[in-house]
């Protein structure tokens, strides 16, 4: 009865073969309980209508055909809504990713660029992405990173890489090769990301600030590393407190404590 019944399951199989039907089989053992599986561009693109939830990559996603990414912060016009949910790269890569912003992506003071734009008490781990290409030339704020442009609030990202280029013009741009400006906890993350920006106007405080990981940071960074080009130019401007600050691993470091913030409203102790 037994061979007969392994001769039925092997028939069955090739009439499905033949037939040109070809089953799609997912180890739901690789798909944690509670997290949405990514598959594809359009996948990866669908976060945005649901940026409370977890997901996870389940291979990797070439965005080489995509067009110009918007990055994913679930906004309504100019209605922000952070991503707070968790994206567990599970390893994989997105690739080929392209940004181009002057200024028609958003409107408003603030340019943010990245996978991400805006990432508030979320995670980010295990993401690698490849081969991008992000270019933001504003007259106005730019915050920029590969992965995220900025984060608020308990944010960890973790076991994350880019790779590729990123360019920045603004009167003020706070870039990094992970995020631009970050909040949270950074630990094992990589850059090998070419990463430059120019100050462009004349506007008071018109600051660039670049790092290989991050341009500025009130959280902490734990073994990440840089291998890749960091440069900043403040575009001859002479104006007011203009500050041009490139580093490896982080432009500025901020202490967050609340007696140390700049434009604190309650005293401190002497």
């Amino acid at each position: 009865m037994k061979v007969l019944f392994k001769k039925a399951l092997a028939v069955l199989l090739v009439m499905v073969f033949v037939g040109g039907v070809v089953p799609l089989v997912v180890n739901a053992a690789t798909i944690p309980a509670g997290y949405t599986p990514i598959f594809t561009a359009q996948d990866l693109d669908n976060i945005r209508n649901n940026t409370v939830g977890n997901y996870i990559l389940m291979n990797d996603i070439d965005l080489g055909g995509w067009g110009n990414w918007i990055p994913i912060d679930g906004r309504d016009q100019n209605d922000y809504k952070a991503f707070s949910g968790i994206l567990d790269g599970n390893g994989f890569a997105i690739r080929n990713m392209t940004i181009v912003d002057s200024g028609e992506l958003y409107s408003g003071q603030f340019a943010y660029a990245g996978l991400f734009a805006i990432v508030n008490s979320g995670e980010i781990k295990n993401l690698n992405i490849i081969n991008a290409s992000i270019v933001v030339s504003v007259s106005y704020d730019a915050r920029v990173g590969g992965v995220a442009g900025i984060t608020e609030g308990s944010v960890k990202f973790s076991n994350c890489s880019f790779s590729g280029n990123i360019n920045v013009e603004s009167y003020r741009a706070t870039i990094g090769g992970i995020i631009g400006e970050s909040a949270g906890d950074i630990s094992n993350c990589y850059n090998w990301g070419n990463i430059s920006a120019e100050g462009i106007g004349s506007e008071e405080y018109g600051s660039i600030t670049v790092g290989g990981i991050a341009g500025k940071a009130t959280g902490s960074i734990v073994d990440c590393y840089n291998w890749g080009s960091v440069s900043a130019e403040n575009g001859g401007r002479t104006v007011g407190n203009v500050g041009t600050i490139a580093s490896g691993i982080v432009g500025m470091i901020v202490d967050a404590s609340p007696c140390r913030k700049p434009f604190a409203r309650h005293s401190c102790p002497s």
